[in-house]
């Protein structure tokens, strides 16, 4: 027992100082390490004035990053967003590739492969059309005891691609349940509805959000 106490005492300092540098290495190696982080960014487009894309387009990107331990524990929060500058396009349909050096990364790191790398993009010019609101009913067929007698707005100002607007020929309110109508003696009541956006690319949200429907008995 006293050669094994006198062993581990002997040079003990030297010994404790061995043990430092030993960790020191192995945290250093362990840090220098390089591993992969998969990152989600996000897009951002610079456009032509009074332009719009009008083409189904992902907004984010899927990024993975290769690098040491501490260079990705910097990116663990998040990467700033990817800005997509197309303000000199012309109208039409172009091929961007997503520039790989416009990422911010810390030294150390790169990026090793990008879904998607390349995005097809239509842009089209912005116009403004007005289109007739139509009323619409929560059930399939329209109830035989009432009638809408009118809508105000009857029609409202619609902004998009031109490409788009010229297809869209009526703007539908939320639909309306005829058991949630309360008369109360009345013969006529007026009804506030919200109006239902397009599922289309290339249309602004509407400046107009609800109408004013007059429904009365018959």
């Amino acid at each position: 027992m006293n050669e094994i106490k006198e062993y581990i005492t002997q040079n003990g300092s030297y010994k404790v100082v061995a043990l430092l540098i030993t960790l020191i290495l192995w945290i250093t190696v362990l840090g220098n390490k390089d591993q992969v982080l998969n990152q989600t960014v996000q897009l951002n487009f610079v456009l032509p004035e009074n332009h719009v894309i009008s083409n189904a387009v992902t907004n984010q990107i899927q990024v993975q990053i290769s690098g040491s331990r501490l260079s990705l524990k910097k990116l663990s929060k998040g990467m700033d967003p990817i800005e997509i500058n197309l303000a000199d396009i012309k109208a039409g349909r172009t091929i961007v590739s997503i520039p790989t050096d416009s990422i911010n990364l810390p030294f150390g790191s790169q990026v090793v492969n990008m879904n998607p790398a390349s995005i097809v993009v239509d842009i089209d010019r912005i116009i403004t059309k007005r289109i007739p609101v139509k009323f619409q009913w929560d059930s399939e067929e329209e109830p035989s005891d009432l009638v809408v007698k009118s809508i105000k707005p009857a029609s409202i100002l619609v902004k998009g691609a031109v490409s788009v607007l010229t297809r869209i020929q009526e703007v539908l309110t939320e639909p309306i349940s005829p058991a949630q109508l309360a008369f109360d003696g009345k013969k006529r009541i007026d009804v506030r509805t919200g109006l239902r956006e397009f599922n289309f690319f290339g249309v602004l949200p509407f400046e107009s959000k609800s109408v004013t429907v007059t429904v009365e008995k018959k």
